[in-house]
């Protein structure tokens, strides 16, 4: 996508939708390094699957389970229809994602060490808040399914691997039909 007559670069979400993984991914790339995205996660889902579409797919799995952290962080303080949005986001983008995970158990624990780290070091505007018991406990259930799902991949990683390489031809199906609509 091209500037416009002005000179002015379409907004990163419109050049995302892009075709040509040249806009596409640093488009991805500028959505989730920017201060605002700190402020919705929930946003990050598409650029995460964006990249994984342009093959970028060990980064998407990054921001997957960053914005899928940062998420549930979030959902403790602000309600609203965000538990459902994160619903739909595991499931569709999820799948994919998962299914390249799941395939190296080894990158996989590493990623999740990577997204802990990143949450320790970047700015998270609820974490600052005043939080009462309850919020707080339910902060420590996110990180503890976290936690849960490192020791499931390090326990059944052989068996989780397996199952993702025997479902890779049916997801590599349905992503290259998703690139070939994007080529018509």
């Amino acid at each position: 996508m091209a500037p416009d007559q002005t000179g002015t670069q379409p907004a990163p979400k419109d050049r995302l939708m892009s075709c040509d993984p040249a806009i596409a991914v640093p488009a991805a790339r500028e959505m989730l390094n920017s201060a605002k995205a700190v402020q919705e996660p929930l946003e990050w889902f598409t650029p995460a699957m964006i990249l994984f579409q342009h093959e970028q797919r060990d980064e998407a799995l990054f921001w997957f389970y960053a914005a899928q952290l940062r998420t549930r962080y979030q959902v403790i303080f602000e309600q609203g229809d965000r538990p459902q949005l994160l619903s739909i986001m595991l499931m569709t983008v999820g799948g994919p994602i998962n299914n390249h995970g799941f395939q190296d158990p080894a990158k996989l624990l590493r990623t999740y060490d990577q997204v802990l780290a990143w949450d320790r070091q970047t700015p998270n505007p609820w974490r600052d808040r005043a939080q009462t018991p309850e919020q707080q406990a339910q902060v420590a259930k996110v990180y503890e399914g976290f936690e849960q799902l490192r020791l499931k991949v390090r326990n059944e990683g052989e068996t989780l691997k397996q199952q993702a390489l025997q479902q890779a031809p049916m997801v590599a199906q349905v992503s290259s039909q998703l690139r070939d609509k994007c080529s018509k």
